[in-house]
C-alpha cells in the first residue's frame, strides 16, 4: 500500500526494515488535476479535510521469535526506528517496566484485554503536558499533532474562528492539575459482527 502511495517515501532506517514517511502536501497529483479538469470539474480533493497530521511513518518491524510482525505508526520517523531497534533487540528497560504502565496492563489483562487486535497505554502527564500548554497559550492550532488537527476541525465546523473559542486561557498552570492526569489504556477487541473499544483512566 505505500509503495503505490503518492505522498509516501522510503527512508533509511535499520537493515531489513521498510520504514515510510508520509509527507502530505497542497499540490494535487498531476494525473487527478487533469483529469478533473478535462471533465469540467474542480478537482476531487478540494472540499476534502485537511490531514490530521502533515508528517508520520510506518512501518511493520519483525520481531526474533514472534510468529507475526508489529505495524508500527509514529507521527516521527527517528522515534519509530529507535522504538522499532529496541524491539528487535530485546532492550530491557523498556516502556513495559515502568511501573504505571504495568499496572495500566495488568487492568487491561483483567478486563480480557489480553485478546486483543490493538492495544493503548498512555502517560498522560507525559503525552498532554505540551498539548495543555499551548491550548492555555492559545498556539494549540499551530501545532503538527494529531490532537491539534482535530481542534482546528472542531473550530472549523463551529464557526468559531476565535483565538480561544474553549475559554482555555482561563486554565490553570498544568503543574495545578497534573495529579489528576492519570495512566489511562484502551484496547479493541475483533467480535463476528466488527469491534468492540474499551478504555479507561487509572485512579
Amino acid at each position: 500500500a505505500m509503495e503505490v502511495e503518492p505522498d509516501a517515501s522510503l527512508i533509511d532506517g535499520l537493515d531489513g526494515l521498510d520504514v515510510y514517511r508520509v509527507e502530505h502536501t497542497d499540490a494535487p497529483a498531476d494525473f487527478e488535476s487533469d483529469l478533473f479538469k478535462d471533465l469540467g470539474f474542480e478537482s476531487a480533493e478540494e472540499d476534502a479535510p485537511p490531514p490530521l497530521l502533515n508528517q508520520w511513518a510506518i512501518a511493520v518491524v519483525e520481531v526474533a521469535g514472534a510468529d507475526h510482525g508489529y505495524l508500527v505508526f509514529s507521527s516521527h520517523p527517528e522515534l519509530l526506528i529507535e522504538t522499532a531497534k529496541r524491539m528487535r533487540d530485546g532492550s530491557e528497560g523498556g516502556l513495559g517496566s515502568v511501573p504505571e504502565i504495568a499496572d495500566v496492563e495488568q487492568r487491561l489483562n483483567d478486563l480480557d484485554g489480553d485478546q486483543r487486535a490493538m492495544l493503548r497505554l498512555v502517560r498522560t502527564q507525559l503525552s498532554l503536558r505540551i498539548k495543555y500548554s499551548l491550548l492555555r497559550e492559545g498556539t494549540l492550532r499551530e501545532s503538527d499533532s494529531l490532537l491539534a488537527g482535530l481542534f482546528r476541525r472542531i473550530a472549523e465546523n463551529t464557526g468559531d474562528d476565535g483565538d480561544d473559542p474553549l475559554g482555555a486561557k482561563l486554565l490553570p498552570p498544568f503543574d495545578a492539575v497534573k495529579e489528576y492526569f492519570r495512566p489511562a489504556g484502551a484496547f479493541m477487541r475483533t467480535i463476528d459482527d466488527g469491534w468492540t473499544l474499551d478504555g479507561f483512566l487509572m485512579k
